[in-house]
């Protein structure tokens, strides 16, 4: 496991917390904390958001995106684009039992957020690092 993509992948695993940060309304970046949802590695990542909250709306506007995260070891930070869907099977289809307390209602009123990267910076202990994906 000496390439970063998979060094960042197992970061990704050991993660308790995921940032997702779009672009507002206001020209500034927000950024949200975001449940970790099965994925395909650090490539494409999904998580659940309501519909038509800010985070919904700033990346209907502008899909482009920043995903980080930490874990011991070392950080990542991604940058790339969110498609959204709203297909409530796909949702299910990612359902982790801890959303059943973020969203106990299930996911009807909720949008799947598919953020894809295009380039990574990772960060291990200490020595940073560049590279498309």
């Amino acid at each position: 496991m000496n390439d970063p993509i998979s060094r960042a992948e197992a970061l990704l695993q050991n993660s308790e917390t995921v940032t997702l940060a779009a672009n507002g309304a206001d020209g500034y970046p927000h950024a949200y904390v975001m449940t970790k949802l099965p994925g395909e590695g650090i490539r494409r990542i999904p998580f659940l958001a309501k519909d038509g909250s800010d985070k919904v709306r700033d990346l209907e506007r502008d899909p482009r995106a920043c995903v980080s995260f930490t874990a011991p070891g070392g950080s990542v930070s991604l940058t790339g684009e969110v498609s959204l869907s709203r297909d409530t099977e796909a949702m299910r289809a990612l359902w982790v039992p801890e959303l059943d307390r973020i969203f106990p209602a299930g996911p009807e009123g909720l949008v799947l957020l598919r953020f894809a990267a295009h380039r990574a910076v990772y960060c291990f202990m200490g020595k940073v690092e560049e590279g498309q994906l």
